[in-house]
């Protein structure tokens, strides 16, 4: 399938950065994380995203089936859109 903007809400800002306020954004889709996670799949919502490297973007995968959620950190570079999974770490 193939992104629903309509789909995708940004929920807050974070910390400044000079004139950069990076947002966290929350996407509820059917198709699979295999999917979300394929190169391009969103660059046509890359206006909403804060240039650059920040904004961190949450992802309910598979919601008609078994849904899970996914963290992603959210890169934007020359208009296009890259997803870093968020891997959590254990406390020292």
């Amino acid at each position: 399938m193939a992104l629903t903007t309509a789909n995708l809400r940004r929920v807050s800002e974070g910390c400044a950065d000079g004139e950069k306020r990076h947002g966290r954004f929350m996407y509820k889709t059917d198709d699979t994380k295999a999917q979300v996670e394929t190169n391009g799949y969103f660059d046509a919502a890359a206006e909403h995203f804060t240039e650059g490297v920040g904004d961190v973007l949450e992802v309910i995968t598979d919601a008609d089936g078994t849904p899970v959620l996914h963290t992603y950190l959210v890169t934007r570079t020359a208009g296009g859109i890259a997803l870093t999974l968020s891997v959590a770490t254990a406390a020292a």
